[in-house]
This record gives structure tokens, C-alpha cells and sequence, in this order.
């Protein structure tokens, strides 16, 4: 749903408040995902689920 409303050549993705990492599950196929969350425990999840994604907090 994202790549049909994609405006640039692109493929990087900032998730604001990713939380667990639920959607960058789904978009880490077609995009590389940076995910930036204020809760530790919440990257600690998102870290296990998508280990591929660089995470912020």
C-alpha cells in the first residue's frame, strides 16, 4: 500500500513511535526501516520481531 503513494526513487523509511515494530514487519520488504521510539521495552520487542532494523531512541 505505501510503494503506490511513494513519490521519490527512495526506499528509506523513518517509523516514528514504531512501538513493538508491528508495521515495519511488513515494510522492511520493500523498504529499509529506521525505527525511532521514546520506550526502551518497546524497542526491545521491535528488535526482536524485525532484527534486520536499525532502531532509535
Amino acid at each position: 500500500m505505501v510503494e503506490i503513494h511513494q513519490e521519490t526513487p527512495g526506499n528509506d523509511l523513518l517509523d516514528v513511535a514504531c512501538g513493538t515494530g508491528n508495521h515495519a514487519q511488513h515494510l522492511t520488504n520493500s523498504f529499509n526501516v529506521v525505527g525511532l521510539d521514546i520506550n526502551q521495552e518497546m524497542l526491545d520487542i521491535a528488535q526482536e520481531k524485525v532484527p534486520e532494523m536499525e532502531l532509535i531512541t
